[in-house]
């Protein structure tokens, strides 16, 4: 009886040991990502990013310390994209993109 009780409560323990950790994955494996580096003291009211002349954000400008920027990253989809980057209601970049899957992409501002 005891042996049962044991194996019973074993199992138990087990049961619910299984259904403890859980793993959480963020973005999407078919995603890149968008960063936006120059002087951020030019830039200190944002900017605005238009992607594909349809979704529209406003993003923060990062310095380039070193390859190592600890810059705000956006994700976009995979793929060409035409980007348009506003200042103060001025374009100050404009070009086609090709950001490949969980590449993180550096446009560069004057």
């Amino acid at each position: 009886m005891k042996t049962t009780h044991f194996l019973m409560l074993f199992g138990l323990i087990l049961l619910i040991g299984c259904g403890g950790a859980k793993t959480a994955t963020t973005g999407s494996p078919e995603g890149a990502y968008l960063v936006f580096i120059g002087e951020p003291q030019n830039y200190t009211t944002g900017i605005t990013v238009k992607i594909d002349e349809e979704a529209t954000f406003s993003a923060e400008v990062g310095a380039d310390l070193s390859n190592s920027s600890t810059a705000k990253v956006y994700p976009v989809p995979s793929g060409k994209h035409f980007v348009t980057v506003s200042h103060n209601g001025s374009i100050i970049f404009k070009k086609q993109v090709v950001v490949k899957v969980q590449e993180t992409k550096k446009i560069v501002l004057p």
